[in-house]
């Protein structure tokens, strides 16, 4: 294996660590916010009313979508890596 395949998996595995790290420290939400905050509010109130609806946005999951595109460009480097590094050399 040479230094730039060691460098590249190295880079590789420490991309991995930090984002399981990232992950573990993300700050968790309790409950939800905005109008659905308001919903969960009624729900809970046990109201008759009909809850109030939005256009146009998606619900809050609590996901962060850089974590995960992080993490598939980490798996593709670490792919391409394992993919280098077993080649058969001539």
């Amino acid at each position: 294996m040479t230094k730039t395949h060691r460098i590249i998996t190295f880079l590789a595995v420490l991309a991995m660590a930090a984002l399981l790290v990232s992950g573990a420290a993300a700050k968790k939400p309790k409950g939800y916010n905005g109008i659905a905050g308001g919903t969960q509010g009624l729900v809970q109130k046990g109201a008759k009313s009909k809850p109030t609806k939005t256009v146009g946005s998606l619900p809050f999951t609590g996901m962060d979508l850089g974590i995960f595109a992080a993490g598939g460009a980490a798996l593709i480097l670490a792919g391409y890596s394992l993919n280098r590094a077993s080649r058969k050399r001539s």
